[in-house]
């Protein structure tokens, strides 16, 4: 194996849930495409690198800012999620139609993980600039997701805020992103209030 190729599997590699095997098999299919999709590959790289940035105001990916759901939609409503792919994934269940916020990661102190390394600050600025009627809480139901929300809930207990959490749907412990479109049509749905001593 060639150091070039070495260099490819390597870089695979750097990506989420994918091994040396897969990496391989990733890089001898790039070796026997042909030129035409190796540009395309190529381009699609490159205006990825030079085009997407962070919107301004949800912190979700964007090639303008703000983002085109910040710029359309009304701001009465934010669900607060923790990576992008969530918002794709609530998107899809056709049951949201308000702004997003995303935090780009889950508190855990044993990773090392703190509110500084979160989008949380803007999210208190940002609900305190705008005064939204609802925040949706919808953080993975897993330990590290439930310490956000409480965080979260406790950082704006002041609020005129009707803070609420995805309801039943969706499973204890899993993560948002692959739960299917109508387990979260239905959480969406059955929402609840997060939790009833900040809301009282």
């Amino acid at each position: 194996m060639t150091p070039a190729i070495d260099r490819l599997i390597a870089a695979f590699r750097l990506l989420p849930g994918v091994g040396r095997k897969t990496a391989t098999k990733y890089a001898y299919a790039l070796l026997q495409a042909d030129d035409t999709e190796l540009d395309e590959l190529t381009v699609a790289l490159e205006r990825l690198r030079q085009s997407v940035r962070t919107c301004e105001t949800c912190f979700n990916w964007t090639e303008h800012s703000p983002c085109e759901l910040c710029r359309s939609r009304p701001a009465d409503s934010i669900c607060v999620v923790e990576m992008p792919g969530d918002v794709v994934a609530i998107e899809k269940s056709g049951r949201f139609r308000g702004q997003y916020h995303v935090l780009r990661g889950l508190l855990d102190p044993i990773q090392g993980v703190t509110i500084d390394d979160l989008t949380i600050d803007a999210l208190v600025e940002r609900v305190k600039a705008g005064s939204p009627r609802e925040l949706i809480l919808a953080l993975s139901p897993t330990r590290e997701g439930e310490a956000t929300c409480r965080l979260i809930a406790t950082l704006l207990v002041e609020s005129d805020l009707e803070i609420t959490r995805l309801a039943h749907g969706v499973p204890l412990g899993g993560h948002l992103e692959f739960v299917d479109e109508g387990t979260l049509s239905l959480a969406m749905e059955h929402r609840r209030r997060y939790p009833e001593v900040f809301n009282a």
